[in-house]
């Protein structure tokens, strides 16, 4: 029994090690590229098919100048990278502003107190240093979906 179980683990390796040396051939092109008289197409010249101008060998004027007009008004693709850029952009601004703010202010002033003006004796005469700090934060919810049609616009929908 245990010359059995060897005698198969041998052939098991030897399979396995061989496998590893087989040739999958020479393999066929991903796209295969017809002629317009192979495809059916009946045009003058026999070039690669599908070109640049495929639908011009259907021989339809609607369908060209369909076609024509769909080339001619869509965006290049600098383009249309510069629209996805810009409504980026506007979405950014537009959760930017949905989201927790907060801001710190600080102000220092020095003034000069005149003898012979409107302010009383201790301080008239005198120079004194007033300092204002602020801070402040908020946060707006928008429970009734008023920032909704700005968040849609922005999307482009």
């Amino acid at each position: 029994m245990r010359t059995v179980l060897t005698l198969l683990a041998a052939l098991v390796a030897a399979a396995i090690l061989l496998s590893g040396c087989a040739s999958p051939g020479v393999l066929p092109d991903a796209v295969p590229r017809l002629s317009a008289g192979a495809a059916g197409l009946a045009i003058g010249v026999d070039t690669d098919f599908p070109d640049a101008r495929w639908w011009q060998a259907l021989g339809d004027p609607a369908l060209d100048a369909l076609v024509e007009r769909a080339l001619a008004d869509q965006p290049s693709l600098g383009l249309a990278a510069a629209r996805l850029a810009r409504a980026s952009a506007g979405l950014a601004t537009l959760q930017a502003g949905q989201g927790p703010q907060a801001s710190l202010g600080a102000d220092l002033t020095r003034q000069r107190y005149s003898e012979h003006g409107l302010v009383p004796p201790p301080l008239a005469g005198s120079t004194r240093d007033a300092v204002n700090l602020q801070a402040s934060a908020s946060l707006e919810l928008d429970f009734f979906g008023r920032h909704q049609p700005a968040l849609q616009a922005a999307l482009g929908q």
